[in-house]
């Protein structure tokens, strides 16, 4: 009390007699001076109270709250921000010295990375450690049913792992994600380089061992597997971008020297490229926004499952299994119907359940039915929303032309990142408004659906190899 008194440094809330508030993020002193209620708000000058054990969460450890909350979003952005530079860095590296060894130092850096967080003595530094993090992060594309699945239940499986800790502190969940990437150990031994990137660079020896050991290992006469490779090398000659000269024995130095490979013409784009033809450019423009507000609705849902009727647990369980018999609906959908009514289905969808709650949460208070309700209707949107970015890995490379598929997968993924920055800053509006965000990923799932009729179909069409072949597909589709 006296504390608190001293602090005010006033004498007027010193001689009349003061009440002491404690709010939720200061504290609040009041006092009658000349028949005016005077009032003055102090920091919590002794620390904040939690009603749980304080390392339960990194928010309560490291008191991410009041002035500081905005701090918490920073955590996730810095991790996708690492992912944006990744991206467009990591695969040219990839190219350079080979998918094996960007691979394997990928994910032991994910590994090493990941126990220093765990261990992160302040906020900045556990900040530094998520950025690179994101970096180092790989990133398969998710095409098709199968590899949907594998990331569906790699979120099941999540919400189990922090279920089973939840009475532990956020280092040790910390720790438990990622052990994941133990695995990298065994990799070291046994992960191969990729047959397609040792041919690209003609590298012959590595080549030759590498089908012998498939041959060893597949219990194969070496020989014969080395011949059925010379030979269908021989028959598809033209279909690599390089002259090889491969023999079933090691040629000698001297030989190998005068079999250099021979490289060809390879035509690539560049970024500006995308926006140079008209119709290219609206497409581009389009998918972009598609995969910012694809990115920002799914990792918003995820994000404010929180809120939803059940434990924090069970709304990302529900959440993540729910895309199981979506990814079945994708894997129908897809070439019956065509890319335009599959995307067009499932963001109906996803715009239905955003919605619905949305319309919840500004109606009413998020308590009982209405809770349920809301975690109904996020699931649905859940549903659609998963299967849309499905649907886009799909579709994304069949809009641009095989010399620039590249450019264009590759940017419109990085706007797709760009919006995983963003979503935690939205987020964050519905601590003082809490259905703003559900508002704003409304509002850009509509546009989405309007977006969608601009583009092309591309289902039992031959898809355009070169710009020209681009101009060529517009005017008879024009």
């Amino acid at each position: 009390m006296s504390e608190i008194i001293t602090a005010i440094d006033d004498d007027s809330f010193t001689i009349n007699n003061s009440n002491i508030y404690y709010d939720k993020c200061n504290i609040r002193v009041t006092a009658n001076i000349s028949g005016v209620t005077e009032t003055k708000q102090l920091p919590c000058l002794f620390g904040y109270s939690f009603a749980e054990r304080k390392d339960l969460s990194i928010i309560s450890d490291m008191e991410l709250i009041c002035e500081k909350g905005p701090l918490r979003a920073l955590g996730m952005s810095s991790f996708f921000l690492g992912q944006v530079i990744g991206a467009a860095s990591l695969p040219a590296v990839s190219d350079r010295y080979g998918r094996r060894p960007v691979h394997l130092i990928s994910h032991f850096c994910i590994l090493v990375l990941g126990i220093c967080s765990s261990f992160s003595p302040n906020y900045p530094v556990f900040l530094v450690m998520r950025f690179f993090i994101g970096i180092v992060h790989s990133h398969r594309k998710l095409f098709g049913f199968i590899t949907n699945q594998f990331r569906v239940w790699g979120m099941v499986i999540l919400a189990g792992l922090a279920y089973s800790l939840r009475d532990q502190s956020w280092r040790w969940v910390q720790l438990g994600v990622t052990s994941v990437c133990l695995p990298v150990l065994a990799e070291v031994v046994f992960l191969d380089e990729t047959l397609r990137w040792l041919i690209l660079h003609g590298r012959m020896d590595d080549i030759r061992k590498h089908l012998e050991k498939v041959a060893r290992v597949n219990r194969v006469d070496k020989t014969h597997v080395l011949e059925v490779f010379s030979n269908i090398q021989e028959h598809h000659r033209s279909l690599l971008p390089m002259t090889l000269s491969f023999e079933v024995e090691p040629k000698t130095p001297a030989s190998l020297s005068q079999d250099a490979p021979t490289p060809t013409l390879n035509v690539t784009h560049s970024l500006a490229d995308l926006l140079k033809v008209k119709r290219l450019a609206i497409n581009t423009i389009a998918m972009w926004y598609m995969w910012l507000s694809c990115s920002m609705i799914l990792f918003g849902i995820y994000l404010t499952s929180d809120t939803l009727a059940a434990s924090i647990y069970v709304n990302f369980f529900m959440v993540a299994i729910i895309s199981c018999p979506s990814g079945i609906i994708f894997y129908f959908m897809i070439d019956r119907y065509g890319r335009k009514s599959t995307l067009m289905a499932l963001c109906l969808l996803a715009t239905g359940g955003l919605t619905v709650v949305t319309a919840i949460r500004i109606l009413s208070a998020n308590e009982g039915n209405a809770a349920i309700a809301s975690t109904v209707f996020s699931c649905f949107g859940a549903m659609g929303i998963h299967e849309f970015m499905s649907t886009l890995f799909f579709y994304t490379p069949e809009i641009f032309p095989t010399t620039m598929r590249n450019v264009g997968l590759g940017s419109s993924a990085a706007i797709g990142r760009i919006g995983c920055i963003l979503t935690p800053f939205i987020i964050l509006m519905g601590d003082n408004i809490i259905w703003a965000p559900g508002v704003l990923l409304t509002v850009m799932s509509v546009i989405t659906l309007v977006v969608i009729q601009v583009l092309p179909e591309t289902k039992a069409r031959e898809l355009p190899q070169t710009l020209e072949d681009l101009k060529d597909w517009y005017r008879m589709t024009s």
